[in-house]
């Protein structure tokens, strides 16, 4: 079994996401040099807080017949991303909060459980970034004018959303969802998620939103999601 298989298997155990984006229509040899690859992620990577998307580190990339590899296990951070020559990216990771067993950075306390919980910045933060890297991916040899992207949140039944922000006072509202799973999906053309990747990407935290108890309103959402990137 190989390394990604493995530590993918594990990521699955616990509370997680998914994300694929991919340009339409299929080409399997869109960038026709394996070379590229790697660079082009590195063009569009994003950072908004202290762990970039996706997070690269170069040393650990493995180069495969057509695409390239990457597992990331420091801390509490578990994710797996391939990068194919199509223009296609897989990107499955942990929610941090679950393995804080394994961290020293953040360690878990008496009252930590796995499973339990996510933070909603955090929550805000992840389709932020991932929508906008696909905006910058798109922009690249890698894109194309249409494009497809998808971000699912598995794991979620009945775990708290949590205030992570200490500039934001916790309500105390129970925010547990009833699913276990939201998939979220657009299929837009590249100038529109160009211009509009921070409004699709609180589309997507609105709508799942929706599904939890005595949801957070739009406008406390939209607020939030303005300060993402913008703190420092």
């Amino acid at each position: 079994m190989s390394r990604a298989t493995e530590l993918l298997e594990k990521v699955r155990t616990r509370g997680y996401w998914r994300v694929l984006i991919r340009p339409r229509p299929y080409d399997k040899h869109r960038l026709d040099d394996i070379n590229a690859l790697l660079p082009t992620l590195e063009q569009a990577r994003v950072v908004l807080r202290g762990w970039d998307y996706p997070h690269i580190n170069t040393e650990d990339v493995s180069v495969h017949l057509d695409f390239i590899e990457q597992c990331t296990e420091w801390e509490h951070h578990l994710e797996v991303f391939r990068f194919y020559q199509s223009g296609q990216f897989v990107h499955y990771a942990g929610f941090p909060e679950d393995w804080r067993d394994q961290s020293g950075w953040w360690p878990a306390d008496e009252r930590w459980a796995s499973g339990t919980r996510l933070g909603i910045g955090a929550t805000i933060y992840r389709f932020t970034e991932v929508f906008e890297f696909a905006a910058r991916l798109a922009s690249t040899s890698a894109g194309d004018e249409a494009m497809t992207v998808i971000l699912e949140t598995h794991g979620i039944a009945g775990r708290q959303f949590y205030v992570d922000n200490p500039r934001r006072l916790d309500t105390g509202y129970d925010r547990r969802p009833d699913i276990d799973a939201f998939p979220f999906r657009v299929d837009v053309n590249r100038t529109d998620l160009l211009a509009r990747s921070r409004e699709y990407a609180l589309r997507g935290v609105i709508d799942l939103f929706k599904r939890c108890h005595t949801r957070l309103s739009d406008g406390i959402l939209k607020e939030w999601q303005d300060e993402v990137g913008r703190e420092r």
